[in-house]
Protein backbone atom coordinates (compact mmCIF):
# COMPACT_ATOMS: atom_id res chain seq x y z
CA UNK A 1 0.00 0.00 0.00
CA UNK A 2 1.39 2.93 -0.64
CA UNK A 3 1.04 6.18 1.60
CA UNK A 4 1.78 9.65 1.78
CA UNK A 5 3.35 9.04 5.07
CA UNK A 6 7.20 11.08 4.96
CA UNK A 7 8.58 9.34 7.88
CA UNK A 8 12.68 9.39 6.40
CA UNK A 9 13.66 5.93 8.77
CA UNK A 10 13.33 3.09 6.49
CA UNK A 11 10.62 0.46 8.92
CA UNK A 12 10.13 2.70 11.28
CA UNK A 13 6.41 1.25 11.46
CA UNK A 14 7.45 -2.41 11.33
CA UNK A 15 5.76 -4.51 14.14
CA UNK A 16 2.78 -1.81 14.59
CA UNK A 17 -0.81 -2.01 13.49
CA UNK A 18 -2.69 -0.36 11.08
CA UNK A 19 -5.57 0.17 11.88
CA UNK A 20 -8.47 1.29 8.69
CA UNK A 21 -11.05 4.18 9.71
CA UNK A 22 -12.80 3.71 6.37
CA UNK A 23 -13.57 1.81 2.71
CA UNK A 24 -14.35 -2.23 3.17
CA UNK A 25 -11.61 -2.55 5.58
CA UNK A 26 -12.97 -0.41 8.25
CA UNK A 27 -12.54 -1.59 11.48
CA UNK A 28 -10.02 -4.16 10.53
CA UNK A 29 -5.93 -4.16 11.46
CA UNK A 30 -3.27 -5.81 9.69
CA UNK A 31 0.16 -6.11 11.59
CA UNK A 32 3.17 -3.55 9.38
CA UNK A 33 5.93 -6.16 8.28
CA UNK A 34 7.85 -3.66 6.28
CA UNK A 35 7.72 0.72 5.49
CA UNK A 36 9.75 1.91 2.52
CA UNK A 37 10.89 5.56 2.44
CA UNK A 38 10.42 6.01 -1.35
CA UNK A 39 6.66 6.68 -2.13
CA UNK A 40 5.72 5.67 1.33
CA UNK A 41 4.84 2.02 0.57
CA UNK A 42 3.71 0.17 3.84
CA UNK A 43 3.98 -3.88 3.61
CA UNK A 44 1.07 -5.45 6.08
CA UNK A 45 -0.21 -9.24 6.99
CA UNK A 46 -3.36 -9.84 8.44
CA UNK A 47 -3.67 -9.29 12.61
CA UNK A 48 -4.98 -12.09 15.08
CA UNK A 49 -5.98 -14.14 11.74
CA UNK A 50 -8.64 -11.86 10.06
CA UNK A 51 -8.04 -10.91 6.49
CA UNK A 52 -8.74 -7.72 5.02
CA UNK A 53 -11.74 -7.44 2.78
CA UNK A 54 -9.84 -6.44 -0.12
CA UNK A 55 -6.83 -4.52 -0.73
CA UNK A 56 -6.93 -0.96 0.34
CA UNK A 57 -7.78 1.91 -1.61
CA UNK A 58 -5.93 5.38 -2.12
CA UNK A 59 -8.84 6.58 -0.47
CA UNK A 60 -9.23 5.02 2.50
CA UNK A 61 -8.07 6.13 6.02
CA UNK A 62 -6.11 4.74 8.28
CA UNK A 63 -4.40 4.65 12.08
CA UNK A 64 -0.80 3.44 12.84
CA UNK A 65 -1.16 2.23 16.65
Amino acid sequence: MTTNLTNTVANAYTGRVIYFTSGTNAGRAARITAYAVTGGKLTFVCYNSVPLVTAPSAADTFLII
